[in-house]
């Protein structure tokens, strides 16, 4: 349990904070994807103060990035994908895109694998209005191996157009482990980000 009290003759704690630049600056690196408060105090304290600062650097987006050092070295490359597509990532997605992604992931699913069903999770199986991201479940309806499916299924909807961007993949190393993907797709490719 934490209280703040405030009064009248002192300058309240929370109002302070709220007109510091620097938390203000680490607040804003922190909704970048895969960034934590720790990797944005790094920013900080390295020189930068705004989002455009980091996108100047040359080098944003090179694989094999890592973390520390300076320079190409302040962003990993799942960080820099986030840097990369900040404003649209941190917009809630209208309940007709995340069908269209629940669609488009049965789609391919299917293309690879007939007994593949893709069924859209989270916040849309809840019956909200829009997503922060969208939750799509694959699983086999004969209960066959999954193992491998999920890296082909990325590289099917690559090819295709509709994943642009990876951010994670982890695989299982037996047929009875999840595997998991998060990245950057876009259901209607003649239309901007």
């Amino acid at each position: 349990l934490f209280a703040l009290n405030c009064l009248p003759s002192t300058v309240c704690p929370q109002l302070t904070l709220e007109r510091d630049p620097k938390l203000n600056i680490i607040e804003l690196f922190s909704q970048i994807w895969g960034v934590g408060s720790e990797r944005a105090l790094a920013l900080y304290i390295k020189g930068y103060r705004t989002l455009d600062d980091l996108r100047r650097r040359d080098n944003i987006g090179v694989v094999g990035v890592q973390p520390g050092g300076g320079g190409k070295d302040d962003l990993t490359r799942q960080q820099a994908i986030g840097l990369k597509y900040f404003d649209d990532l941190l917009k809630r997605i209208p309940r007709a895109e995340v069908e269209d992604i629940g669609r488009a992931v049965q789609v391919g699913s299917s293309e690879l694998n007939a007994e593949a069903e893709a069924v859209v999770m989270g916040s849309y199986r809840r019956g909200k209005e829009s997503s922060g991201d969208c939750d799509v479940l694959i699983t086999l309806r004969d209960g066959g191996p999954f193992q491998g499916l999920l890296p082909e299924l990325v590289r099917h909807l690559t090819q295709k157009g509709f994943l642009y961007d990876d951010l994670s993949l982890s695989t299982g190393d037996s047929e009875h482990q999840n595997e998991m993907y998060m990245g950057v797709c876009r259901t209607d490719p003649t239309k901007p980000f």
